[in-house]
C-alpha cells in the first residue's frame, strides 16, 4: 500500500515488522501480562504499597512502577522493600510470567513457594530475601538461575545437592 509510516511516540512502542506503517507496544494485545500484573496487585495489598505508580491504570504495563519490558513482554519485576504483603499464596501468580527473567521482592512479606516454578521458566536472578520464604524446596526447576538472595528468611529443610 501507500499509506504515509506512522512516527512511534515513545520507546515502549514500535513497528511490528519491517515495512509497517504504524506502531504497536511491546506487549499491546498481551491481556495475560496485564491481567497478572493486576492480580498480583490485588492480591499483595497493592493500594497499600509504598510506590504503585501507573499501576491498575490504562498506560501501558512497561510504564508501571518496577515493571521492566522487553521484546516479549515483562521481563523484570523490581518491586524490593514496597509494602507487598501477600494474602495466601501468590506464588502461581507471580511464575505466571512467562518471560520473567528477574524478580525482586526483597523485604516484603510475600513467602514463594519455589515448588511452583514451572520447568522452562526464564528466571535467572531471584531477590526474596526477607519475605517469609520457609523452604527453596522447587529451586531446582530454574535452571537458567545466576543470581539468588535468600538471606533473612525462616527456610528449613535440606540443601538441594544439584545447586
Amino acid at each position: 500500500t501507500d499509506a504515509p509510516c506512522e512516527a512511534c511516540p515513545d520507546l515502549l512502542v514500535d513497528a511490528p515488522f519491517f515495512g509497517s506503517t504504524s506502531c504497536k507496544s511491546h506487549v499491546e494485545g498481551n491481556a495475560t501480562e496485564k491481567a497478572v500484573l493486576q492480580e498480583i496487585y490485588a492480591r499483595t495489598n497493592g493500594t497499600n504499597w509504598i510506590t504503585r505508580t501507573n499501576w491498575n491504570s490504562d498506560k501501558n504495563i512497561c510504564a508501571w512502577f518496577g515493571v521492566v519490558c522487553g521484546e516479549s513482554g515483562v521481563t523484570e519485576l523490581n518491586l524490593e522493600s514496597n509494602g507487598l504483603q501477600a494474602s495466601g499464596d501468590v506464588s502461581t501468580t507471580f511464575f505466571s510470567l512467562r518471560h520473567l527473567e528477574k524478580l525482586d521482592i526483597k523485604g516484603n512479606k510475600v513467602p514463594l513457594d519455589l515448588r511452583k516454578l514451572q520447568d522452562g521458566n526464564n528466571l535467572q536472578s531471584l531477590k526474596i530475601s526477607a519475605t517469609g520464604l520457609k523452604s527453596i524446596e522447587g529451586l531446582t526447576k530454574a535452571s537458567n538461575m545466576r543470581r539468588l538472595h535468600i538471606t533473612d528468611n525462616d527456610l528449613t529443610g535440606p540443601f538441594p545437592q544439584d545447586l
